[in-house]
Parts: structure tokens; C-alpha cells; sequence
């Protein structure tokens, strides 16, 4: 009976960690797309 009580925390910590982890590749993404765009002009 434990399971199902810890299940969905374990899913919401999981969904977090993909959220944080695409937010930091996006913010990667832009600053370098931003360096290229200064670059270039």
C-alpha cells in the first residue's frame, strides 16, 4: 500500500527534473544562438 502513495511524488520529482533539465538546454541554446547571432552581424 505504500507504493501508491509514493509513486506520484516520485513521478512529479521526475517531471521537475526533465522540466529543469530542458529549461537549462533551452537557456544554453539561446545564449549561444544569441553569441552567433552577434557574431555574425
Amino acid at each position: 500500500m505504500a507504493l501508491p502513495s509514493i509513486a506520484p511524488e516520485i513521478c512529479v520529482a521526475s517531471l521537475i527534473a526533465d522540466i529543469h533539465h530542458a529549461s537549462l538546454i533551452v537557456r544554453v541554446a539561446i545564449s549561444a544562438f544569441g553569441e552567433y547571432l552577434i557574431i555574425v552581424w
